[in-house]
């Protein structure tokens, strides 16, 4: 028979190796997706250049925008939104509204697909640019 002190032992070794791993992978443990309620999407002053806003609410106080990930795939690129809970905040609980422009990559594209991809949905807006932009463009 073990002695009862070699289990508690193992026991603390177990508990502080997995405070440990989590403490290690905190810093993206705690982003979400967030919610957009809506998206505008505008061709920018250069050809082949566009502007996403994105307006939504956020949960409480306690959740800021963390990064806006973006990611182009050809034709496409896709936009996420990701937030971060701050646990230590005492906040009265209210919605809190934001309001993002992000400047996308350029593009020799005639056209691109924008998806936003959020913490409920998936949804995508076709943008195409105008050849008169990019002739204007072109001889400055």
């Amino acid at each position: 028979m073990k002695p009862l002190w070699a289990a508690t032992v193992l026991t603390i070794t177990a508990v502080a190796a997995v405070e440990a791993a989590a403490r290690d992978a905190e810093p993206n443990r705690m982003l979400q997706k967030a919610v957009v309620d809506s998206f505008l999407v505008k061709a920018g002053t250069q050809a082949g250049s566009a502007e996403v806003t994105l307006y939504g609410l956020l949960p409480s106080p306690a959740y800021e925008i963390e990064r806006i990930v973006v990611r182009r795939r050809g034709g496409r690129i896709d936009i996420t939104p990701l937030m971060r809970y701050d646990p230590g905040k005492i906040v009265i609980m209210m919605n809190v509204p934001y309001r993002l422009s992000i400047a996308l990559p350029r593009t020799r594209r005639k056209s691109v697909t924008v998806r936003v991809i959020d913490a409920r949905q998936v949804r995508e807006q076709k943008v195409t640019f105008s050849a008169v932009e990019a002739r204007a463009t072109d001889e400055r």
